[in-house]
Parts: C-alpha cells; sequence; structure tokens
C-alpha cells in the first residue's frame, strides 16, 4: 500500500473533547489539515472559545460536561444531527488541581478523577455504536484517550498532584481493558502519554516559569512538543498504519521520560488544562 494510503486519515469522522486550545486543538488542526472532518467538544463554559477555536480550523464546534452522562448522551444527540457514524473517537479533557497533600478538599479530588479517569469509559461506552457503524477489520474505528507521562510508573510523583498522577494512569490501564474488550468488534483503543508541550496553560494560570529552561535543562530534545509530533501520534494510532497497534500507550515525550536529567519540577503549583 503507497504511503499516502497507508497513513491517510481522508474523509474521517473526528470527535475531539476538550479541544478549544492546548493539545486537543493541535490534535484538531493536524486531523483537519489532513482531510478529517473534526468536531471538537468542550465545556459549556468555554463554548465561545471553543466556537472561535472551530473558526479558526474550519471545523464544527459542539458542546459537552464529560463528568456528565446526560451530558454525554446529548453530545450524542448533537453530533447524529450531522453524522450517522463516528471513525475516531478522541478523549482529551482533562485538568489538574495542584494542591497541597494536606489541602486538597474531596470534591476536588472526585472532580480530577471525573473529568481524567471516568469520563473516559463513559464517552467510550455512549459512542460505541456510532464507532462500530462503519468499523470493518479492513477500515477500523479508533479510540485515542490522551493520557500523561504523569501516569507512567518511570516518572516521579509530586504529591501535590497525586489525584492527577492516579487518575492518569488509571486511564493508561483503563485502555488496556477497553482495547481487549472492543478489538473485536474492530475498534482500536489506544492512549497517547504527552509530555512537555507549550500549550500556555502555565501562563495562563499566572505560574511563572521560564520555557527556555525548562527545555535546555529537563527535556533532552531542548524543545516543547509541536502541533505535528501529536498530531503525527494520533495520524499513526487512527489510519491503516496502526491497525495493528492495540492497547498500547504511545509516550510523546521528546526523551523526558528515559532521561536521567528528567526531573518531576515541570508540575508546579497552581491548575492546568490539557
Amino acid at each position: 500500500m503507497e504511503i499516502e494510503h497507508l497513513f491517510s486519515v481522508e474523509g474521517k469522522v473526528a470527535l475531539i473533547t476538550g479541544a478549544s486550545r492546548g493539545i486537543g486543538k493541535m490534535i484538531a488542526s493536524q486531523l483537519q489539515e489532513n482531510g478529517a472532518k473534526v468536531y471538537i467538544a468542550s465545556h459549556p463554559m468555554d463554548e465561545e472559545e471553543n466556537i472561535q477555536t472551530a473558526k479558526e480550523l474550519q471545523c464544527h464546534s459542539l458542546t459537552v460536561d464529560v463528568t456528565n452522562v446526560d451530558s454525554i448522551k446529548q453530545l450524542v444527540r448533537d453530533l447524529e444531527k450531522s453524522e450517522d457514524h463516528v471513525d475516531i473517537l478522541i478523549n482529551n479533557a482533562g485538568t489538574c488541581f495542584d494542591t497541597s497533600l494536606g489541602e486538597i478538599e474531596r470534591k476536588d479530588w472526585q472532580y480530577i478523577i471525573d473529568l481524567n479517569l471516568k469520563s473516559v469509559f463513559f464517552m467510550t461506552q455512549q459512542f460505541l455504536f456510532l464507532l462500530m457503524k462503519n468499523a470493518t477489520p479492513e477500515n477500523r474505528s479508533s479510540v485515542i484517550n490522551i493520557g500523561s507521562i504523569a501516569g507512567l510508573e518511570n516518572v516521579g510523583v509530586n504529591h501535590d498532584g497525586a489525584g492527577y498522577f492516579a487518575a492518569k494512569s488509571g486511564q493508561h490501564h483503563l485502555s488496556k481493558v477497553l482495547a481487549g474488550d472492543l478489538v473485536q468488534q474492530h475498534i482500536n483503543v489506544n492512549t497517547i502519554a504527552p509530555g512537555p508541550f507549550e500549550t500556555g496553560i502555565l501562563g495562563r494560570r499566572g505560574i511563572d516559569y521560564n520555557p527556555d529552561m525548562f527545555c535546555e535543562e529537563m527535556n533532552p530534545s531542548g524543545r516543547f512538543g509541536e502541533a505535528e509530533d501529536i498530531g503525527a501520534a494520533v495520524i499513526l494510532l487512527s489510519s491503516t498504519a496502526g491497525s495493528f497497534i492495540v492497547g498500547e500507550t504511545l509516550v510523546v515525550d521528546g526523551g523526558f521520560t528515559v532521561s536521567s536529567h528528567h526531573s518531576n519540577k515541570w508540575i508546579t503549583t497552581g491548575k492546568y488544562d490539557e
């Protein structure tokens, strides 16, 4: 098979949560540029930003609170007004409260788990019939869950972000369980664990950090991840090229986690979204 067909996502219908900004927006831009029909869905509080992003990328805007099953069901109904199937579901929405171990409240901990872990299960559950609709052995549907290197066992735990670390680790394992359940339905489930990507979140949260120092001292690649880096991973997993990759966690971090020089100082205080 020629390489342009092997890695093609042309005409595929893709839904990405939490894509008004950050990594989700990067993924949406790359899928859109490569011919997919892209829908981005963000929380109703971010609706205006989501609409602007959709206009910028020339894709379609929807809203959803992924922590609420009724809202997910409404998202399905909204999408069905335009589409009768989904080829690519990307569960990207996530957040973290870096509150100290002794100060984090139960409601914040629960929200971290609901958004980063439980939503992945219920989004996949509710979109299952749309994912199955066009799926065949030759044209498999894809669920890609955006985890984090924070969920890997070889990254030091920052106790101020313990809920996030636990949720992302759980998400990685959940992906494997779902992959085993759905592979015979011609649906591949995989995880991407991004490392340092410059999404502007830290600055928006008023956190003082030096991006140049971050790259030079902490990441052996000497740079942040870019849209093409995360986009290439998504295209691999959602195209024919990745049809035999099932239940894997693909680390996209420029060598951060395998380098003896890495540090978990990149997890700092404040609250940031992916």
